[in-house]
């Protein structure tokens, strides 16, 4: 290869390489610039399907195979869905670590607790979710 062809091979290389790594790491900071602005935590219940909306367990069904979260407002209420998607045994539960505000969003961190050792577990695939409902908020909501 011809001394000019290396260099500007190289060159090439360098511009991809930076440009690879600047996109994602200015990406992260506009993200966690958002959520480490904390303003205040959010008082929340964890409902049982029977306390939440049925057009919201609509889309829990329609989604529950996969990973997701899902915010509904009805008007009074904030209700905050947050899925798992399969797992091939029951005994799971969903831990809500976190729920606050910052001044563009709402934050919800939650955690996939899974069977200990010595519990007793149905076989078979089931589908965690959790549910929590908060005071209307009129932000957009945040999974973590």
């Amino acid at each position: 290869m011809s001394e000019p062809k290396k260099r500007k091979t190289i060159k090439t290389r360098t511009l991809v390489l930076l440009f690879l790594i600047t996109i994602p790491a200015l990406g992260c900071v506009s993200c966690s610039k958002k959520k480490e602005e904390k303003v205040m935590d959010v008082e929340f219940t964890v409902c049982d399907d029977s306390r939440v909306p049925d057009k919201l367990l609509e889309q829990i069904e329609k989604r529950k195979t996969s990973k997701f979260g899902i915010s509904y407002n009805d008007g009074d209420n904030l209700y905050i869905a947050k899925g798992y998607g399969r797992q091939e045994t029951g005994g799971y539960s969903i831990r809500v670590t976190d729920l606050y505000t910052t001044e563009d969003c709402v934050v919800i961190k939650t955690e996939l607790l899974g069977p200990g050792e010595k519990d007793l577990v149905l076989r078979g695939a089931s589908y965690p979710y959790v549910v929590v409902m908060t005071e209307n908020i009129e932000l957009p909501v945040e999974f973590e």
